[in-house]
């Protein structure tokens, strides 16, 4: 079974604060983020990489919307 992040751990891998990361999922670039029981998200593997990638394309300039545009593609 995979282990799961809680949002300060990715925060810390991923250097993203913990606002960019609910700020990311309010807006739609992070989706399908899994809460456990008591409601805390729980970050999978995948979602550490989808981030690292995202932070990638922040780091060329490109613009928020640019950035749905890519993940609307990638769902």
């Amino acid at each position: 079974m995979e282990k799961l992040l809680t949002i300060r751990q990715v925060a810390t891998v991923t250097g993203l604060s913990v606002h960019t990361l609910r700020y990311y999922e309010n807006i739609g670039l992070l989706c399908s983020i899994d809460r456990n029981e008591n409601g805390y998200r729980c970050y999978s593997s995948a979602d550490v990489t989808w981030i690292k990638f995202l932070t990638r394309l922040k780091a060329t300039g490109m613009s928020l919307t640019k950035m749905l545009e890519i993940a609307e593609l990638r769902r």
